[in-house]
């Protein structure tokens, strides 16, 4: 039936930003070797595909529990060298960073999300400083066009 069909919508594809994306892309990885945040994303990315790699699991107790050792000490490494570049004191045990970890995201049990601070995501910090570059790669700027008094405006 006609009216149970919905016709697609045709755009155009842009490709405008395949010209700069390779100064965007290089930029950015300029930007994300230096940047602690990133360094620590990129170890916590590592470290998921170490795991994910991983097809047997011991049941062997005092070899989990080593492994569970090692995890922890793991963690507790990765989460002070990121505390260190930011100048932030450093966490001496587990227990510690899962308690700063919950305090973070200010879960009260109550199922609401918590609220973090924008300013302090490296992501959404990264894709602003993306944005500028494209812009400043396109000479990309708003403006109001306003006409001279002796023209016509049709």
């Amino acid at each position: 039936m006609p009216w149970d069909v919905i016709t697609p919508v045709a755009y155009t594809h842009g490709t405008h930003i395949q010209a700069v994306l390779p100064v965007l892309i290089d930029r950015h990885k300029e930007r994300a070797a230096s940047n602690p945040d990133f360094e620590y994303l990129n170890e916590l990315v590592q470290k998921s595909h170490e795991n994910a790699k991983a097809t047997t699991i011991s049941l062997n107790e005092a070899v989990r529990v080593k492994d569970t050792q090692d995890e922890d000490a793991w963690r507790l490494g990765v989460e002070n060298t990121l505390r260190a570049a930011k100048g932030e004191p450093l966490l001496k045990t587990t227990a510690e960073l899962d308690a700063q970890l919950d305090a973070e995201d200010g879960d009260d049990g109550t199922g609401d999300a918590p609220k973090k601070d924008k300013e302090d995501d490296a992501m959404i910090h990264e894709s602003a400083l993306v944005l500028i570059d494209y812009i400043n790669q396109t000479q990309q700027v708003a403006s109001i066009v306003v006409p001279k008094p002796d023209t016509v405006v049709q």
